[in-house]
């Protein structure tokens, strides 16, 4: 596995991890720092508070094909 996550000189990417980039940071309501569990289907995805299993519903309406 030799150069995978660095440059051509060997040391590491300079580049930012792509996951971290322009994201907001989810916080349960009740102030659980726990983290979620995530449920991810076609039109919707679930956040479950870890601590107090509060959900969060996240859906995104389809649109008929043009």
């Amino acid at each position: 596995m030799s150069g995978v996550g660095r440059n051509a000189s060997g040391s590491p990417s300079d580049r930012p991890d792509p996951v971290e980039e322009d994201l907001d940071e989810v916080l349960c309501e009740n102030g659980c720092r726990d983290g979620f569990k995530v449920l991810i289907g076609q039109t919707i995805i679930v956040l479950v508070c870890l601590k107090c299993r509060l959900e969060y519903e996240l859906t995104q309406e389809q649109r008929p094909d043009e």
